[in-house]
């Protein structure tokens, strides 16, 4: 889809040259029929923008997951692939490293806040 595209271009001019790029992909649940095509499209767009790492977040992203394995760039970026917002969660926090960029993108049905809300506790935790 469309914001999806617009949310890698525009995380890929933000983010700093030596950073990492992260995301965490969720499924796009408001697609109907065109749904696999988006998420093997979404793949695509993943290898295009440049994505260093990628969580995969419910049912409709094990497309783009399997997808993403046949091909050697994407198979190395693949971090995982979970069914729930709950259990990315702890794999982000332990794969995040200081200066990483993360973009989260996915239908609100979702709750990827929940990530950021995460980190952001273990930074006031930390004192930063």
């Amino acid at each position: 889809p469309e914001s999806l595209h617009s949310a890698l271009e525009t995380a890929s001019l933000l983010s700093a040259d030596n950073a990492r790029f992260v995301t965490v992909l969720g499924g796009l649940r408001e697609l109907g029929r065109y749904s696999f095509e988006a998420h093997e499209n979404a793949a695509v767009e993943l290898l295009n923008a440049g994505v260093d790492l990628v969580f995969l977040v419910g049912e409709e992203t094990r497309t783009t997951h399997d997808y993403l394995k046949r091909n050697k760039q994407g198979a190395a970026m693949v971090a995982g692939w979970f069914e729930t917002c709950e259990e990315v969660i702890p794999e982000v926090i332990a794969r995040m490293e200081p200066g990483d960029f993360l973009l989260l993108k996915a239908s609100r049905f979702y709750e990827l806040e929940k990530i950021g809300e995460a980190l952001k506790n273990i930074e006031r935790a930390m004192g930063s």
